[in-house]
């Protein structure tokens, strides 16, 4: 007998006799009585089952399929804390103040801060 994983998806009724090993009077005298549910999918010299559904009616369990192998890994692994600190970026720096254009601080200029005049339109007040 044959593996189901070898058999293919689609199947004679000859090999279907050979699966069931049963004869072709047999095979006859159960589809007439009803006891052979599978229907055929096609019709020609000799009816063509699906696979699947004569393996199901003849409780022959089909092995699983096998799982893609996994590839070997080539990463390292990396320290989820360092990759963190590498990641984030610094709100502040704690290096002392550098003389340059962008350099954060007060801007030279005039030491007073200029008056803040509002804008304001009173035209009752004219």
């Amino acid at each position: 007998m044959r593996e189901p994983a070898d058999l293919p998806p689609r199947l004679l009724t000859s090999e279907v006799l050979q699966l069931a090993r049963i004869s072709a009077r047999t095979f006859r005298r159960r589809k007439r009585e009803g006891r052979w549910l599978v229907q055929p999918i096609d019709r020609g010299a000799e009816d063509i089952y699906d696979r699947d559904a004569v393996l199901a009616a003849l409780n022959i369990a089909q092995p699983p399929a096998p799982e893609p192998a996994q590839p070997a890994s080539t990463w390292k692994k990396a320290d989820a804390h360092a990759i963190s600190e590498a990641r984030s970026r610094q709100v502040r720096s704690r290096l002392p103040r550098a003389d340059g254009r962008h350099a954060p601080g007060r801007v030279r200029g005039a030491e007073a801060t200029a008056a803040v005049r509002l804008a304001v339109d009173n035209t009752a007040a004219d």
